[in-house]
């Protein structure tokens, strides 16, 4: 872990977007950074597999493009599609094997966001 796991179970979520990776036209990450607001300050998460990279920024930062690379960052607004804004986080649980690096986000109504990254990417998901 580079950076410090926050404290933020009983916060509410006020925001989560996550920044795809889209190379000449092909996705390679759906989460290459997750964006999470809570109490006023936006939270940065990327997963390097193995390495996970957390830290605390004054504001989310919105998708981009490298037209010359041909490459695409958009934004997913992760925490409408899972419905959880408003809701309070449950548990923040970080996990890793040989396989991957996980970081689970938890809300009422056994609603969780997973940022799950291996050696062939960063995705989300909603379970």
């Amino acid at each position: 872990m580079h950076g410090e796991l926050p404290k933020l179970e009983g916060l509410s979520c006020e925001a989560m977007y996550c920044q795809s990776f889209v190379a000449n036209g092909a996705l390679v990450d759906n989460a290459n950074v997750t964006y999470a607001r809570f109490a006023g300050k936006w939270h940065r998460l990327a997963i390097d597999f193995p390495a996970f990279f957390w830290r605390v920024t004054d504001q989310e930062t919105p998708g981009f493009a490298v037209e010359t690379e041909g490459w695409n960052y958009p934004l997913a607004d992760v925490g409408a599609e899972a419905e959880v804004v408003g809701q309070q986080l449950l548990a923040l649980v970080v996990s890793s094997s040989a396989e991957s690096a996980t970081v689970e986000f938890a809300f009422p109504g056994g609603r969780t966001v997973r940022i799950r990254g291996t050696l062939e990417g960063t995705n989300y998901s909603v379970i």
